[in-house]
This record gives structure tokens, C-alpha cells and sequence, in this order.
């Protein structure tokens, strides 16, 4: 039997071909602003794939924005919404509403309509639910309630189960009569009385064989549920690390709710690593979607921290103005502090890859944080080595060489531990491991780097 009543997703090959193509926002903006060029304007936002659609309306002008979703309503369905950051989303649902999606909400999958629904407020989601079957609806409305960044939220309820007695033709006769079949179908789980998957059969092991044989006989029964309720990231690197392509998701009583595809886990991944990128900086996944004060003051905590943090880089060189007399010295030392940063934020963006990919557990913190301090001592020691030996040739001061030398490896040691053990001791007090480890690392780096330097200058410097 079918899950559930699933519509079907709609690929238009004159889209696809055309997806991926570059829009002229000029010349939009022109059409939009003349009139009498309304059909032109419509027959070129038709030939684009909805997701260059929705690339375009976001990087419009919130005014402009609402021009086009007006003048071009026809081209507006719900496949978009798919596509569009929640600000533009609901945007485009003030200005149209809800029953403009009317038609094209059935067509599309029950996974693409969590997305839209996800992060609408309860009146707008009620509305858009209100128009599906009403076996979908609550289907949909199952899944959200589960935690957002849980399996329940992600998995395909779209899926095929046959009865573990069934025979061949029972199982092929049971699915010739579905109308919902998943797209691509190519396989189905067996389940026993209690609707819990005990194993997987692909269609294609079965079509050729004998009809009276029992379906079990070409079952394979390795297979590893995942729970409803467990992280996204945690599973989807479970499931990659093991090449599983394809798992059944259970409620905690191991009844079948759902299942995970490869194509479900490849998309948690990457969203996983876009975040990981943007929290090296401090900035929250979610921020190129906040209103523009929002987004700056979320910005501006974690700059104020690192203002702050700076601000000890006069206190710490005031205490050596005997030393800057040199006038070597000051020309070298953003030198020093600059590596310093530099190789810090490369370490933390090491950590944090691993720890997106699963690869970076507890039992192995220590042994990240001494690979990454030996790995910064021996570059330190390289590239210290090499910039104090051009230093005393340029200068014609072995000790001023030797000094720079020294401040470069401990500064490139020091970096690199504080880069691998900052991202580690967050997530030990249940802090987001990266948000705002690259600033305050950085900040560190320079900081500590001229102590250094200035430190080891005034006790080797005649």
C-alpha cells in the first residue's frame, strides 16, 4: 500500500534546460516599469526555472518586489514558494493570498509543503492545509509536530509498504493498482502486523521471478531505522559515513512513519556546511533573511565583542614604548599579528568542518587540539625560520631575525591551539560550536601576537 495520496512534482523540460542561466535584472526591472511590455515580461519570468524566479524576486527592492509579484501573478505558484527565504515567501502570500496557490499546492510533494508551512505563522499554515485532502493534511500536520531539526521534519512520508505473507504477484498486483506511487519508485518495505519495517525489496528483483514465490524470499533485511525524533545533522552523517542510500524512520514503538532518501540526506549536509561557513564569521544561518536592523544589531554583538577584545592592543604596546624606539620593530609587527589571526581562523574552519561531517567526536577533542597545536608549531617554526632569516639579511640584524622568528612560532602555536580548543570548549557548555569563534579567535591572535613579539624583542634586543 501507498502512504499516502502524494502529488506529483511537475518538471517542465524547458525550465530544467534552461535552469542554472543568468537573468538580466536590468532588463526586468525595465520590463516591469513599462506597461505595455507586461506579455514580454511574463513570457520571459515563464521560461525560468523557479528557483532563478526565486533568485530574482529576492534580489529586488521590497517595493519592486511587490510590482512584480502583481504584474506577473500568473507565474506565481506554489512550486516558487518552495524556493523563496520566508521573507520573500510571505511577501508574496500578503500581496496574492493563500487561495492564489489554490491549484498548484496539490500538485507539489508533502515534504515541499512542510517547507512552506514550516515558518508561516498558525492562521496563514491552517489556511494553505485547509486546502488538501484531508488524509494529507494530517500527515503534513504529523510531521510538524516534531522538533525542527529532528527526522520527522525531513523525512518523505511517500513510500510503499507490502505485508510480509504477501506472495509476487500479490505485492506486483498491489502496486499495478496504486495510483500514488512515489516518483521513481524502485522499491518497498515489507512490514510486519504491526507496521514495522523489517526489511527492503527492490522492484526490480521481482519482476521476472516466479509470482507464487513468497516476497520475503527476495528481501533484504539489513536494514537500519532511524527514530523520528533524532537530530538531522546527527543521522545524515550516520547514513553517509555508512553509504545507506535509503532508511524507513520510526515512531519510538518502531512503527513506520516515513522514510529517508539519499537525495533528503545530501540536502542536509550541504545546508549543514552553509552554516558552518557563515558561523566561522558570527553570523546566524538565518541572517541573510532578517530584516535589515534585525540582521545588523545580530551583527554588531559579536563585532562589540571583538571591539572590545581590541581594545586591550594600546594597552598591551603601551607597555613597551622602550621597545618601539626601535623603529624596526613597529614595521613588524602587524607582521606578527596578522599570521597570527590568519592561522586561527584557518583552524577553526578545520574544527568545524568536523564537527559538520561527525568526524570530531568527545573521545577525540584531545587528540584535534594537539594535532592542530603541533601542525601550527611546525608551520610556525617554517615560516618563522624563513621571514627571520630574509629579516636579518635586510636589516643586517641577526638578533632582530631571531626575535621574529620566535614570535612567528609561538604566535602560530599559540593560534592554532586557541582555534582548535575554542570551538571545542563551546560545544562542551552547549554553545553553538562555531558562532563567533572566528572573531574572538582572531581578536586573540592579534592581540597576544604583539605581546608576544614586543615581549621577546625587549628580552633579547640590546
Amino acid at each position: 500500500m501507498s502512504n499516502t495520496n502524494t502529488g506529483k512534482e511537475r518538471q517542465d523540460p524547458k525550465k530544467l534546460q534552461s535552469a542554472g542561466a543568468t537573468y538580466d535584472i536590468e532588463k526586468i526591472q525595465m520590463l516591469l516599469g513599462d506597461k505595455t511590455q507586461t506579455q514580454q515580461l511574463l513570457d520571459t519570468l515563464n521560461d525560468m526555472h523557479e528557483a532563478d524566479l526565486a533568485e530574482l524576486i529576492e534580489d529586488l527592492r521590497s517595493t519592486t518586489r511587490e510590482r512584480l509579484i502583481t504584474r506577473a501573478r500568473s507565474v506565481i505558484t506554489a512550486d516558487l514558494l518552495v524556493y523563496l527565504n520566508d521573507k520573500c515567501k510571505k511577501q508574496v502570500l500578503a500581496v496574492l493570498g493563500v487561495k492564489h496557490i489554490e491549484s498548484t499546492i496539490k500538485l507539489l510533494s508533502n515534504e515541499d509543503i512542510l517547507v512552506i508551512v514550516e515558518t508561516l505563522n498558525e492562521n496563514t499554515r491552517n489556511e494553505i492545509l485547509s486546502l488538501l485532502p484531508k488524509k494529507r493534511e494530517k500527515l503534513i500536520r504529523l510531521s510538524l509536530t516534531y522538533p525542527r531539526d529532528s527526522i520527522g521534519r525531513r523525512m518523505s512520508t511517500d513510500f510503499v509498504t507490502i505485508g510480509k505473507d504477501s506472495t509476487v504477484y500479490q505485492a506486483i498486483e498491489a502496486i499495478s493498482k496504486n495510483k500514488d506511487l512515489p516518483e521513481n519508485f524502485s522499491e518497498f518495505f515489507v512490514v510486519d502486523e504491526e507496521n514495522r519495517p523489517i526489511g527492503l525489496v527492490a522492484l526490480k528483483d521481482i519482476l521476472n521471478e516466479k509470482v507464487s514465490e513468497k516476497i520475503l524470499s527476495y528481501m533484504d533485511s539489513d536494514i537500519t531505522t532511524v527514530e523520528v525524533s533524532r537530530d538531522t545533522d546527527e543521522v545524515a552523517t550516520m547514513l553517509s559515513k555508512y553509504k545507506i542510500v535509503c532508511a524507513p524512520v520510526v515512531e519510538s514503538d518502531g512503527t513506520l512513519v516515513g522514510i529517508l532518501r539519499s537525495d533528503d540526506i545530501l540536502d542536509i549536509i550541504s545546508e549543514g556546511a552553509s552554516e558552518g561557513i557563515l558561523d566561522v564569521g558570527g553570523i546566524p544561518s538565518n541572517s541573510l533573511e532578517r530584516a535589515f536592523w534585525s540582521g545588523c544589531f545580530v551583527r554588531l554583538r559579536w563585532i562589540f565583542i571583538t571591539v572590545v577584545n581590541a581594545a586591550f592592543t594600546p594597552l598591551v604596546i603601551g607597555c613597551f614604548k622602550d621597545v618601539l624606539k626601535n623603529t624596526n620593530i613597529p614595521v613588524l609587527m602587524p607582521l606578527v599579528a596578522s599570521i597570527g589571526g590568519v592561522v586561527g581562523i584557518q583552524t577553526v574552519s578545520v574544527v568545524i568542518k568536523e564537527f559538520a561531517d561527525g568526524s570530531l567526536r568527545e573521545k577525540n577533542f584531545l587528540h584535534t587540539i594537539f594535532r592542530e597545536t603541533l601542525t601550527g608549531l611546525i608551520n610556525g617554526c617554517v615560516i618563522g625560520g624563513s621571514l627571520g632569516t630574509i629579516v636579518t639579511f635586510y636589516y643586517g640584524d641577526a638578533m632582530l631575525g631571531v626575535v621574529l622568528a620566535m614570535s612567528m612560532a609561538f604566535c602560530m602555536t599559540w593560534a592554532a591551539f586557541i582555534g582548535s580548543s575554542l570551538p571545542i570548549l563551546a560545544s562542551k557548555f552547549c554553545i553553538d560550536s562555531a558562532l563567533s569563534s572566528g572573531p574572538i579567535v582572531t581578536t586573540i591572535a592579534d592581540v597576544s601576537g604583539f605581546a608576544i613579539f614586543l615581549s621577546l624583542a625587549r628580552l633579547i634586543l640590546p
